[in-house]
């Protein structure tokens, strides 16, 4: 049996690898993100923000693996796994809108992609969506635990603070949302000149991170693409060639072999616009 002591550095060590290996480092993948976004750079952006929801999952769990029964997290890349168990979880009660179900379900699909092995679209909101993806899920990247605490105490304060977490005034002001000690805070806060970058990355066009509230974002930059890898494209001869000189994941394979390559021919288009959304109603 552990002594509270025990149990509290335990609990003080799980929380200080879920903040600075997997909540931290989500928070610049999606910052990274979003510059790939303005870049146009499409797969870069799919991928750093599949990376980004996927730590931020973790993070959710790991914080509070030391309450209720836990099982191990185990070394995947499956959004939608993460997302179950993270639901599932009946002491957290999390209130994630459909949207984000949406999203996470279509990362799982095209974000994964390291070297374009699958067909990748987006359908112009993506970085919006991915905005309203994160402010959610960070919420919860905390610990509601209270080990130095008794235990009809500590049941307290985790449903209190559980309970301020799902405020519904949070979603109509998301930047008055802060995380203690979060790095996202951290850029915020950071006035010095030699970090403005990675502010002015964090705060354009974003509607939950910034100085205000933004109800309406301004020309906003529209990306609407359909990107075929060339093995996607019809020519089974070259992917066989090429398949025994470069390893491909093992359901690109079947699928390519399976569709005969045809299903994605014809030419790419890609098209952008800029123009203005309303946002009254977060996702």
């Amino acid at each position: 049996m552990k002594t509270p002591k025990q149990r509290f550095r335990e609990i003080a060590r799980i929380n200080q690898y879920a903040k600075g290996c997997l909540r931290d480092t989500a928070d610049r993948d999606y910052v990274t993100s979003r510059v790939a976004y303005r870049c146009g750079f499409v797969q870069q952006f799919l991928y750093l923000a599949h990376q980004a929801v996927e730590k931020y999952l973790k993070a959710i769990l790991l914080f509070n693996s030391h309450y209720a029964q836990f099982k191990k997290i185990p070394l995947i890349h499956d959004l939608n796994a993460l997302y179950r168990r993270v639901k599932e979880r009946s002491d957290l009660q999390v209130d994630f809108p459909e949207k984000v179900d949406k999203f996470i379900a279509f990362l799982n699909e095209v974000g994964i992609s390291r070297y374009l092995d699958y067909p990748l679209r987006t359908y112009g909101d993506d970085m919006l969506t991915l905005d309203w993806t994160v402010w959610h899920l960070r919420r919860y990247c905390q610990c509601f635990d209270y080990p130095n605490k008794g235990k009809k105490e500590a049941a307290g304060l985790r449903q209190n603070a559980l309970r301020r977490v799902r405020q519904e005034h949070w979603k109509d002001k998301p930047h008055k949302f802060k995380l203690h000690n979060g790095h996202l805070e951290r850029i915020l806060n950071n006035k010095r000149k030699t970090e403005e970058e990675g502010r002015r990355a964090l705060v354009w066009k974003n509607p939950c991170y910034g100085a205000r509230r933004k109800r309406t974002i301004k020309r906003y930059l529209y990306r609407i693409s359909s990107t075929i890898p060339s093995h996607y494209t019809g020519d089974m001869e070259s992917f066989r060639m090429i398949s025994r000189k470069m390893s491909f994941p093992a359901d690109v394979l079947k699928d390519v072999e399976k569709r005969g390559g045809r299903l994605f021919a014809g030419r790419v288009t890609k098209k952008q616009d800029e123009t203005a959304i309303d946002l009254q109603h977060p996702a």
